[in-house]
């Protein structure tokens, strides 16, 4: 026999044994009870603990805690795993304010004299949209492409300096040729270009 039965069984109890449900006569201790005391001491728990009762008695606070426990654990991998999809944040950028900006120049005008090219142009401030000066103008010229349709590229050929509106250069070799100006202030900050002027040379 089961030390632990033999135990239960030549003991006189003068209160039920610890595990007994609550009420329980002890002259009414049930065989069933003495026998989950046996197969508690063979598995090494005893009658009434946490892993006999717990789906009788409910969660304890230890559950609890190990739950919550669980629980975090799974939304801090959620939130890495999130902020690890995000990528590189870009460098702050500084808020624009109404404003500032750079007027477009306007009046692009492109003639031959002389055996130059002679542009010319206006500037304005815009005060509700462009109240920044600019301090020069970048010229760039655009030779059609060969290809019927395709786009023309422009490429930087000068620079005047406010308040010159203001621009020659050698007459090009035979063929027209397209201008355009844009405007630049302070810190690189630029205009929309003028409208284009074309020059045709014979």
């Amino acid at each position: 026999m089961n030390p632990v039965l033999k135990r239960i069984r030549g003991e006189r109890f003068k209160s039920a044994p610890a595990g007994a449900p609550p009420g329980t006569n002890v002259t009414s201790i049930s065989n069933e009870w003495i026998e989950s005391a046996s197969a508690g001491a063979t598995s090494g728990t005893r009658p009434g603990s946490e892993s006999d009762d717990r789906s009788g008695r409910g969660w304890t606070v230890q559950d609890w805690v190990r739950k919550g426990v669980m629980i975090g654990v799974c939304l801090c991998v959620a939130v890495m795993v999130a902020g690890i999809g995000c990528g590189k944040k870009a460098p702050p950028r500084a808020p624009e304010k109404p404003g500032q900006a750079v007027a477009a120049p306007g009046n692009l005008a492109a003639v031959l004299t002389g055996g130059q090219v002679l542009l010319t142009w206006t500037h304005e401030m815009d005060l509700d949209h462009a109240v920044l000066p600019p301090k020069y103008f970048e010229i760039s010229m655009a030779v059609p492409e060969d290809c019927e349709g395709c786009p023309f590229v422009f490429r930087q050929v000068g620079q005047t300096h406010m308040p010159d509106m203001v621009f020659r250069m050698p007459a090009p070799e035979s063929g027209v040729r397209y201008f355009r100006v844009q405007a630049v202030g302070d810190y690189d900050v630029r205009s929309d270009y003028s409208q284009t002027a074309m020059v045709g040379v014979q």
